[in-house]
């Protein structure tokens, strides 16, 4: 089963001449590592890497078990939405 925690932070690959990976766009904007790529779960993000996996994990089995359940699936009306995003 897929799924794995990236790093919004920093580059996946080190840069050749320092050996170092590069600091994103993103970096010290918002949550730092986000769990992508569980068909049917929406992505996550989180403050630490311990996080992050520890709700891969569960996230992951539930699925597998087809218990999971999004908590903030029907958190927002469809009328509230359009109001105001749109």
């Amino acid at each position: 089963m897929a799924g794995y925690v990236e790093d919004r932070w920093l580059k996946k690959r080190p840069n050749k001449a320092t050996g170092k990976r590069e600091r994103t766009k993103q970096w010290g904007k918002g949550k730092r590592y986000r769990v992508k790529g569980i068909p049917g779960v929406r992505d996550r993000s989180f403050e630490t890497s311990e996080d992050a996996k520890s709700w891969l994990a569960v996230a992951k089995a539930d699925s597998r078990r087809e218990e999971f359940h999004d908590p903030r699936d029907g958190s927002i009306l469809l009328a509230d939405y359009i109001e105001q995003e749109w």
